[in-house]
């Protein structure tokens, strides 16, 4: 019964979604933009066919800027208008209304020529109006100024303002792209190949669609800020809709030619790359339409990547186009044909997704008692395991609470779990601690949302550590193989840097020191629960039973009467005063005897016959007299540092260390002069002399490190520089110098 139910719920989606996918006949019909191959033939800053780091480019625009027109003399300025268009011509005035001092020479002098001075020259100048044929030096500028400025200008800034044209238009369809998320009015962008043009069809309907599509990525480089279209991992799709549903019944043959074809081909499709395609649309305009065509093989400039102009029959051209769609369900589709063919072919179900298509049980769902070790006994508890219960271990990394290891005790125990939780709820949280559990079991996870945005919130909540081991497979294909590409890259690194035996001697004194802080806290959850349960044990008192807070309340109502006493008394014989009234009245007396002398009780007093004689006292302190005075002097000198030594054989160490000085002084002269005959002097004499002994040793030393390098340099490697700063080469070196 589950593999029906399941199989019927798959045909149920493929005709649904074979429903709502309507055939598209044109590409107007998508209402979103459309990029012939032919508008960007010849562009500034577009290139097609790239290959970098090993990863296609399909096409490149470049940011480029603008530049503005030319400027026109300064006596043309007044009369003409230049748009910042290189598509629009510039235009002159017929007339201009100017005052006579802003006027140009040449125009005041065409003032003047045409009696246009005011007769009295002392009345304050009025704005006059000059016409163009008052003026026909201003023609002979403007026309001097389109065939050598403006023109030139024109013919280069037109294919530059097309390429920033295409540049803005692609940018904003990014835009619209990334807005759009996994929202079900999100778009996406394919790279058609095929043209399919047919003016009429069987049955009237005009089409003008690529025959084959791969959906493309268009990011930008954030570098050169260039606008990249690459090929995203997904297979190419046959377009045949349209003419199903003009009922050709050659369109499944076509189809099933193109995915034959794509099957067997060792490349990948490629509009750069005719074999791997050419032969699909050769079969496919004749297959379609008996009078059709494969247009390069009637077009006379095989330069012309145009559309071909209407007929009245089927015409497959070879060209490309970039449009913007939809987001497509096709491949959702084909993974639903791929799943009913694998439950048609399975004997059995896994539990999982029968759970889903059966009936609930009749019987209720007996689970055994679990524990876990680590968790206080306000969770599941780590006090004794109950009969025929099981203990096991948690490995949540993040704080949890007994809500979330509930979850993993129905997970472990059932064949699907369901959980809800409102907004704020911690449900990100808590699915972070199930994916690092069930990693740190050695099993694999897939998380799926409806949109993107929780995925990415999800990622960012796991530990840091544990992040290269997840893969976030978003909008972005080729983002999410980088991150693929990077996780491979680090965890194969990290292999085979392992040392076996170092890893089992880790694991195995880790796993000790965890069964040891588990005993640890099963013994302070012990020593809480012992505490606990004094906390709420009735207590005798007053000829009564009482409980702690019953206590509490009246030690807290006999405050004020009580305060001054500090002792904790709890009711037994032991708290009774050891003192009478008489001991604390010999106790007064005692005091008042001691009067100021009180401080020295505890103290040890010298006895007389211990202390110094007077004269003693005397000559010591004249003696720190004379030190004062003579630290004095040497102050006042200058530089001289003050007496630290006071030994009776201090001057004869001073005087050891002034001719020893002397003698390196000696030494630091004749080396200076001629060291070659300094240091053989010192070798070739014999005795204690220090400087001798240190000379040949340094020798010795440097003989052998000459042998040593000697050595070294028959064994010498070459490094590339980029190795020194690489963790795997250092990591490598330490483990074989290990």
């Amino acid at each position: 019964m589950a593999h029906e139910n399941l199989l019927s719920v798959l045909d149920y989606l493929l005709h649904l979604d074979r429903k709502r996918n309507r055939p598209v006949f044109q590409l107007s019909d998508h209402k979103l933009p459309v990029f012939h191959e032919a508008v960007f033939q010849d562009l500034p800053g577009v290139e097609t066919n790239l290959i970098e780091e090993a990863e296609e480019i399909w096409l490149r625009i470049r940011r480029l800027q603008a530049s503005p027109p030319p400027n026109p003399h300064d006596w043309l300025k007044p009369w003409i208008d230049v748009p910042n268009d290189p598509g629009r011509k510039p235009s002159l005035a017929e007339c201009i209304v100017l005052h006579p001092s802003a006027l140009p020479p040449i125009d005041r002098l065409a003032q003047q020529q045409g009696g246009l001075e005011p007769d009295n020259a002392d009345a304050p100048p009025e704005e006059i109006t000059l016409r163009i044929e008052d003026v026909p030096e201003i023609q002979e500028l403007f026309d001097l100024y389109l065939s050598e400025q403006w023109t030139p200008w024109s013919e280069t800034e037109s294919p530059r303002r097309k390429t920033i044209q295409k540049y803005d238009q692609f940018f904003s369809l990014m835009q619209d792209v990334e807005a759009g998320g996994g929202t079900e009015d999100s778009i996406e962008i394919a790279w058609g190949l095929g043209i399919a043009k047919w003016d009429g069809g069987n049955e009237g309907e005009p089409i003008l669609y690529p025959l084959i599509s791969r959906t493309v990525e268009v990011n930008i480089d954030p570098q050169t800020m260039s606008i990249t279209v690459r090929p995203t991992d997904r297979e190419p799709v046959v377009h045949i809709d349209a003419f199903e549903a003009l009922h050709i019944p050659q369109a499944t043959n076509v189809e099933r030619r193109a995915r034959d074809e794509f099957a067997a081909s060792e490349k990948t499709l490629s509009p750069f790359d005719p074999p791997t395609y050419e032969g699909i649309l050769r079969f496919a305009a004749g297959q379609l339409d008996g009078r059709g065509v494969y247009w390069p093989e009637q077009r006379e400039n095989e330069n012309d990547r145009a559309l071909p102009p209407s007929r009245d029959h089927l015409v497959v051209t070879d060209t490309w186009v970039i449009y913007a769609r939809k987001r497509s369900t096709n491949f959702i589709a084909a993974d639903v044909q791929r799943l009913w063919q694998a439950v048609n072919d399975a004997d059995a179900l896994p539990p999982a997704p029968a759970l889903v298509v059966s009936e609930p049980a009749d019987q209720p769902v007996v689970r055994i008692q679990r524990s876990y070790r680590g968790m206080s006994s306000a969770g599941l508890g780590t006090g004794a395991t109950p009969e025929g219960g099981v203990v096991d271990d948690l490995y949540f990394p993040k704080p949890f609470n007994e809500e979330q290891v509930r979850i993993i005790d129905r997970l472990d125990q059932a064949d699907g779990v369901v959980v809800q939780g409102p907004p704020g709820t911690g449900k990100t949280h808590t699915i972070a601690n199930i994916i690092c559990h069930y990693l740190a079991m050695g099993k694999k996870v897939l998380v799926s949302a409806q949109h993107e945005a929780p995925l990415a919130v999800l990622q960012d909540q796991i530990p840091e550590a544990l992040r290269p081991l997840t893969i976030s497979l978003l909008t972005s294909e080729r983002e999410g193989l980088k991150q693929l590409e990077r996780s491979v890259r680090k965890i194969a690194g990290e292999v085979n840097t392992l040392n076996q035996v170092e890893l089992d001697r880790d694991i195995r004194a880790e796993s000790e020191r965890i069964d040891r802080l588990h005993q640890q806290l099963a013994s302070l959850d012990r020593e809480l629960r012992e505490w606990a349960s004094k906390q709420t044990a009735e207590t005798p008192f007053l000829g009564d039973n009482s409980r702690p807070d019953q206590l509490a309340r009246y030690v807290v109502d006999q405050e004020r009467g009580n305060n001054w006493f500090p002792d904790l008394l709890d009711g037994s014989d032991k708290t009774l005063p050891s003192f009478s009234d008489e001991d604390i009245e010999a106790l007064r007396t005692a005091r008042a005897q001691l009067g100021e002398d009180l401080v020295y009780l505890g103290k040890a007093i010298p006895a007389r016959d211990a202390l110094p004689l007077a004269e003693d006292i005397v000559r010591l302190h004249g003696d720190l007299q004379q030190l004062e005075a003579l630290n004095g002097e040497i102050l006042d000198i200058g530089n001289t540092p003050p007496l630290r030594l006071y030994a009776p054989d201090s001057l004869k160490q001073l005087e050891e260390l002034q001719g020893l000085t002397a003698k390196v002084h000696a030494v630091v002269a004749a080396a200076q002069e001629n060291w070659q005959v300094a240091a053989r002097q010192l070798l070739s004499e014999s005795g204690d002399n220090p400087l001798t002994h240190y000379l040949r040793e340094g020798v010795k030393a440097v003989s052998k490190l000459e042998k040593e390098r000697q050595q070294f340099i028959g064994d010498a490697l070459t490094v590339p520089v980029a190795a020194k700063t690489d963790n795997l080469v250092f990591e490598a070196v330490q483990r074989m110098a290990r």
